[in-house]
């Protein structure tokens, strides 16, 4: 099972190998608390991630900055653990999310 920022290393590698952009905040006193971890962008995509291992839990802050973003039309948010790598790889290489 690999930890959260192996996680991280390998979404950020698929990511790179299908040609998105990322942004990520390691950490951020000025961010809002919750905010997904990592941006990922290839136009006309927007896609915001949350990531955690398969046994990681939401902090509420996280659950509520979840329901905000799913509730915005042209931004997909996805939470993604290590038994979403097919849908991972399958969203990345085919460039899903909402058209911005």
């Amino acid at each position: 099972m690999p930890s959260e920022t192996q996680w991280r290393h390998d979404v950020l590698r698929l990511a790179n190998t299908y040609g998105w952009t990322h942004y990520l905040t390691h950490y951020s006193p000025y961010s809002t608390p919750g905010w997904p971890d990592l941006a990922l962008v290839k136009p006309p995509f927007l896609l915001l991630t949350e990531l955690k291992t398969a046994r990681g839990r939401l902090r509420p802050e996280q659950v509520t900055a979840g329901k905000l973003l799913n509730d915005c039309d042209r931004v997909a948010y996805r939470l993604w653990r290590p038994d979403d790598l097919d849908d991972v790889v399958h969203e990345l290489s085919n460039g899903q999310g909402r058209l911005l």
